[in-house]
């Protein structure tokens, strides 16, 4: 078993990001203040743990997709790998859309899986 690191960690949020079509970075700076980047995923880390947030609103406030808690990192991955399948199993045939939780996309496509295209295995 090899060690999941940090950079690991980091590098799924950012494939995320990519594959999401959201802003890589979680702020940015308007004037003399910064601004959350809203859909940007990024991994916090506390308690000896980690946990993977998603931006809500402008403020900084985030959700937890995957779980509500910091948890080991090895734990973690595995549950940011199991989230990335699952999106690329409701991906847009036409526009390549991800994460729509219906049957069809935005732009009236059907969905239909998609992994072997966004990299997944």
């Amino acid at each position: 078993m090899h060690r999941i690191t940090k950079g690991m960690l980091e590098g799924k949020a950012d494939y995320l990001n990519k594959i999401m079509g959201t802003p890589a970075e979680a702020y940015r700076k308007e004037g003399d203040r910064y601004k959350a980047n809203i859909g940007n995923y990024h991994i916090s880390y506390a308690y000896g743990g980690a946990c993977l947030h998603r931006m809500a609103n402008e403020s900084g406030g985030v959700s937890s997709p995957v779980v509500e808690c910091h948890v080991p990192k090895r734990e973690l991955i595995n549950l940011m790998e199991a989230y990335i399948r699952g999106l690329g199993d409701s991906a847009c045939s036409i526009c390549g859309r991800v994460g729509y939780n219906r049957s069809s996309c935005a732009c009236g496509a059907s969905l239909r899986p998609r992994l072997h295209e966004i990299g997944g295995n």
